[in-house]
């Protein structure tokens, strides 16, 4: 039986990015140099399947959940007037935040 973990979620946070920074230390050629850089290159999807399915699934939750917020949010209201003016405050508060993701993303890029 597993023993569950003690004490606060951001100190267990901590702790695995520690793990995680060791391990990537002892296992990079230009760290430890524990493996040789071919066999780096087979090993590294197989450390990172989990993150990404993790991602995946978190994506695959995610959007359906804020779509369906939304829309029922709306929907629940009867007035028409009130559906007008929601959508003519939530439209622009849509474009603005993506522009400004966008904009993050694009400067993040040309400066990596």
């Amino acid at each position: 039986m597993i023993k569950k973990l003690k004490g606060p979620l951001w100190l267990q946070v901590l702790i695995a990015m520690a793990l995680g920074l060791m391990t990537g230390l002892l296992l990079a050629p230009s760290g430890a140099g524990f493996l040789s850089e071919p066999a780096v290159e087979h090993v590294i999807p197989w450390i990172a399947l989990p993150g990404n399915i993790f991602l995946a699934l978190i994506k695959m939750v995610v959007i359906p959940l804020v779509f369906t917020s939304i829309v029922l949010g709306l929907s629940s209201s009867p007035d028409p007037e009130f559906l007008r003016k929601a959508a003519f405050r939530i439209f622009p508060y849509f474009v603005a935040t993506t522009v400004i993701a966008i904009a993050i993303g694009i400067g993040l890029a040309l400066l990596i």
